[in-house]
């Protein structure tokens, strides 16, 4: 499935040229299975109750975004997720692969909670049973008290392993820790496909390729349900491709006018090709 859309933007300060422009939004199911994965999780029996710590990888690459969510869950058949009771905080730290001492992290553009002597470190207010998304780029190294306005990019490297800790601040030993390791690798792997945009020109004189692209990653990741999928164990993600491109000629520019195809092209050779001029679609504009 994909879609047009027309967005366009007109500068109001020079001068511009009349061109139609468009943009193609599609997704592919095939590639959505191999984006899936399983999450990683720690349970800690709190008050005889499940408490579990999960986020959505075992493993990130410096580029990556950790999704997390806590909760707890009574024992037995069909029983919901709840959000534990307290006064819940996260603490992010990194523990190098070279054996070095761990050190807290903190999170950019977040605001801490105040200074605790029972709990060093940076701290941030969660919630049970809510998703938090913390991209590596946004940690940061502790403040040196010598330039407290510094902004100084957490010095991660392969091998180091990030723990993430959530503790009931009413509660000393209520908390819950997870460590994710730190890759050189991407965690996000491209299709293994080639796409292309064929559109009819001339007004359906000629079919030409406006976009073309072999395993492009995607401009976004989208999560269905995504604290379902934590507590469930399996993360379901869809790529969104979004690629913006100017109409040609008449054919693109009467919206009301077919002039679009997909045409994918997998591994094994085998792909989808218009065979009339009805498998054309029109913009949603």
């Amino acid at each position: 499935m994909f879609w047009f859309y027309d967005l366009p933007h007109i500068p109001s300060r020079q001068r511009w040229l009349p061109v139609k422009t468009f943009t193609l939004a599609f997704g592919d199911p095939a590639y959505d299975r191999e984006l899936g994965g399983p999450t990683s999780s720690n349970q800690v029996g709190i008050g005889d109750v499940p408490h579990v710590l999960a986020v959505d990888r075992a493993e990130y690459d410096p580029a990556a975004t950790i999704h997390l969510a806590f909760w707890k869950r009574q024992k037995g058949l069909n029983t919901k997720v709840e959000k534990p009771a307290g006064s819940w905080a996260l603490i992010v730290q990194v523990v190098p692969g070279d054996g070095g001492p761990s050190r807290s992290l903190q999170i950019a553009a977040t605001e801490a909670k105040p200074s605790n002597p029972k709990f060093p470190g940076s701290r941030y207010v969660v919630e049970g049973c809510e998703i938090y998304a913390i991209p590596l780029s946004a940690l940061r190294e502790p403040v040196d008290p010598k330039s407290p306005s510094a902004d100084v990019p957490a010095k991660l490297k392969a091998g180091d392993r990030l723990q993430v800790t959530v503790n009931n601040e009413a509660a000393d030993k209520e908390q819950l820790t997870l460590n994710v390791g730190v890759i050189a690798q991407p965690v996000l792997p491209p299709p293994a496909a080639t796409y292309g945009l064929a559109t009819l020109q001339r007004v359906d004189a000629a079919v030409g390729t406006t976009l073309f692209a072999t395993a492009p990653l995607p401009q976004a990741i989208e999560y269905p349900d995504l604290l379902s999928d934590l507590v469930a164990g399996h993360v379901r993600r869809r790529g969104m491709f979004l690629w913006p491109f100017a109409g040609n000629g008449p054919a693109g520019a009467d919206s009301g006018h077919a002039f679009g195809f997909l045409v994918k092209v997998d591994r094994t050779g085998g792909g989808q090709l218009p065979s009339a001029k009805a498998d054309f679609e029109k913009s949603e504009s």
